[in-house]
């Protein structure tokens, strides 16, 4: 039985789309074209690789759309003024590179560069991978040349991508709670302030949390220590 022709002999076009197929009308379309990229942390890009090229291939890694971006900024000046989602309107990946687009409207004051309406999106990453979750919300920073620059602040290389994403105030601090525990030293009992302390963690996403709990945990245990001493004087 020929399934091809009993489908097309039997099929049922309507109006609508006798109509829309007589006149020449696109069917589908996609517009603006979207490029996913790709964000890792250093030397955590995905890799295949057999049993022969392993060696090859943990020497001379594959170049992703993230590194390729990092070596763009270092070879081109006008890379140097773009975000990593906007590359894919004037570049496009090719053979494991962003080379400059040949079709599309000129940018003003850069001969050779083009436009095109095209999209970049950065794969999403969960929270609870930490550093690579704070690595791409640093994809605000122009034209990057490495994953150091990216972890560069005002001439300081932080440790982590948490702590220049802190710098760079993309992360809340928890100085407002700060000043909060600060006045609660002076107006509430050790055990409202512990009260006041729970409520902070529950409702208020601390940044830091074990940071406020080392600096007022004297305050927050000074009814428990009181007690203590009265059992055992000899106690400090």
């Amino acid at each position: 039985m020929d399934e091809v022709s009993q489908y097309l002999a039997g099929r049922y076009i309507s109006s609508g789309k006798a109509f829309w197929r007589i006149f020449g009308f696109p069917l589908h379309q996609r517009h603006p074209a979207i490029i996913q990229l790709a964000v890792h942390l250093e030397n955590g890009q995905r890799t295949y690789f057999t049993e022969q090229t392993a060696a090859e291939l943990a020497a001379n890694p594959n170049q992703t759309t993230l590194t390729g971006f990092f070596r763009l900024c270092q070879l081109d000046t006008f890379a140097k003024t773009l975000l990593y989602p906007q590359v894919p309107s004037y570049y496009v990946w090719s053979n494991n590179n962003w080379v400059r687009r040949k079709s599309g409207q000129d940018v003003e004051g850069h001969p050779g560069v083009k436009f095109n309406s095209c999209l970049g999106r950065v794969y999403t990453v969960p929270p609870n991978q930490h550093e690579c979750f704070h690595l791409r919300l640093l994809h605000e920073v122009l034209g990057p040349q490495s994953f150091q620059d990216i972890r560069t602040v005002d001439g300081v290389l932080c440790d982590t991508f948490r702590e220049a994403c802190f710098r760079r105030r993309l992360l809340e601090d928890d100085s407002q709670w700060g000043a909060t525990m600060a006045e609660g030293v002076s107006l509430k009992s050790p055990k409202k302030f512990r009260s006041l302390f729970a409520i902070l963690l529950l409702w208020c996403d601390l940044a830091n949390p074990a940071s406020l709990w080392l600096t007022y945990k004297d305050y927050m245990s000074e009814d428990f220590l009181c007690h203590a001493q009265s059992l055992h004087p000899s106690m400090e």
